[in-house]
């Protein structure tokens, strides 16, 4: 994983300005999954969604980290769909207003990751 690249994004703030966004090219979503590890492209009632598993040590560590997952996501106003369960929490990433991926969902995903692994070392 490219740190500089990672760094980017996890530096970056979401633009919920979508005026005439698009959804990212193909070739543009590659590049980017690249730099997220554990993060995976899924495709749900066709549409293109970004997803990942974390796995946590016990329920209340799950719920923990959705919560601080919210937080986040409420700060940049742009929400994921989150499923928590024993163990883990399952975040899943598109932009709705665009029925795809976006450069929001990206950054949110390297600030999840970043939230995952700074909740695992404490």
């Amino acid at each position: 994983m490219n740190e500089d690249q990672l760094t980017f994004l996890y530096n970056r703030n979401c633009n919920s300005e979508y005026g005439a966004s698009e959804c990212l090219p193909s070739k543009a979503i590659d590049n980017l999954l690249s730099e997220l590890k554990g993060w995976e492209i899924v495709t749900e009632n066709n549409l293109c969604k970004l997803r990942c598993t974390f796995s946590c040590g016990t329920f209340l560590e799950s719920m923990s980290l959705a919560n601080a997952i919210a937080e986040i996501s409420d700060d940049q106003n742009h929400h994921p769909c989150l499923m928590v369960e024993w163990g883990k929490v399952t975040v899943t990433w598109w932009t709705h207003e665009l029925s795809g991926l976006h450069l929001n969902d990206f950054i949110m995903a390297a600030k999840c990751s970043q939230i995952a692994t700074t909740s695992a070392r404490q």
